[in-house]
């Protein structure tokens, strides 16, 4: 790991060939069928390349690892429970009480809408999702929102950005 955190990327390639097998049997056992494992150990592998140099030594390489990809396989099992409270959730409360139910045609351009959005959400890659629910969902400054995921606020601001940027182009275009 000290060869990695000067940037050796060679002792890298070693140290993902040594542990790809284990990081993808974790991600496999944490989210099942739930989330992408390949998504998740490239995700993991990623963001132990672009943290090296938060490396102290405290601990080995097998333990970042599966740290990172417990809290990718959460962070992926957090997004999904939000993204389908959404697409569940009623109508929007400025309505009076039970004007949309009463209007086949809102209620069905309501679930249409919802269903667009759950599908864009999920053509984001994940530190897109995650930019914007933090930002927007959770209501976190920006500051903190890149405080939390480790990266600079210019970083954030670019994830959020290049992600509503897509979400705004996958719900003007769906299909395309």
């Amino acid at each position: 790991m000290s060869r990695i955190r000067q940037g050796d990327s060679a002792a890298f390639g070693i140290l993902y060939g040594k542990y790809l097998p284990l990081a993808t049997a974790y991600a496999a056992a944490l989210g099942g069928r739930a989330v992408s494992v390949a998504d998740v150990v490239q995700e993991t592998f990623t963001r132990l390349w672009d943290r090296r140099q938060e490396y102290r030594g405290e601990a080995g390489a097998r333990t970042y690892i599966f740290a990172y990809v417990r809290n990718i396989c959460l962070e992926e099992r957090r997004l999904r429970k939000r993204a389908q409270a959404l697409s569940q959730h009623s109508p929007p409360s400025s309505l009076p009480c039970g004007a949309a139910s009463s209007i086949p045609e809102t209620a069905a351009y309501l679930n249409e809408m919802s269903e667009l959005l759950e599908q864009a959400l999920a053509r984001l890659n994940s530190a897109q999702k995650q930019a914007l629910q933090l930002y927007h969902v959770e209501g976190m400054s920006l500051y903190e929102a890149a405080t939390s995921v480790g990266c600079t606020q210019k970083c954030f601001e670019s994830r959020l950005s290049r992600g509503l940027a897509k979400l705004r182009c996958f719900l003007l275009h769906p299909d395309g």
